[in-house]
């Protein structure tokens, strides 16, 4: 819906609702493009952390985290749009659970500060080119973020 809202095209909308099923299923990207197209299957790539290692292992979270932002720093516009659409619904799920008082850092592979370190380095790697799209997408993507640094700040106290 976040990529609709901007005026996205249907390719962009149906990368963004398949943007995790080649990390979290057997779905391959093959399979993706026979039936979405090539283009949905090439965001879609570009989108999707590598989770295993060379022996199948899973590797750690933060060699994931950091080779995500590598591939960020050299995809085009458009991936990173989609990858800063995806953040922000995952900010905003993150800032409705901590205003419900549901338990939100434990249900990650890393530590409070790990993963709001993570989510500014996604947005200010990919806020890199004067697009408009991806400006308003960063611009809100730190603005949720700063509002969930307060509550957390808060509920420290």
């Amino acid at each position: 819906m976040i990529l609709d809202r901007l005026g996205f095209d249907e390719d962009m909308i149906i990368a963004g609702l398949l943007h995790d099923v080649v990390e979290d299923t057997d779905t391959t990207l093959g399979e993706i493009g026979q039936r979405f197209g090539l283009r949905v299957a090439d965001l879609v790539a570009q989108c999707s952390e590598v989770k295993l290692d060379s022996h199948g292992q899973t590797r750690p979270w933060i060699d994931r985290k950091r080779g995500y932002l590598e591939v960020l720093t050299e995809a085009p516009v458009e991936a990173r749009c989609l990858a800063l659409a995806d953040k922000l619904h995952n900010l905003y799920s993150i800032q409705l659970d901590l205003s419900e008082g549901r338990p939100v850092w434990s249900s990650f592979h890393a530590d409070r500060p790990q993963v709001l370190w993570y989510y500014r380095a996604v947005v200010e790697t990919c806020r890199v080119d004067a697009d408009s799209q991806l400006e308003r997408l960063a611009d809100e993507c730190l603005q949720v973020l700063a509002a969930i640094e307060l509550v957390g700040d808060v509920a420290k106290k």
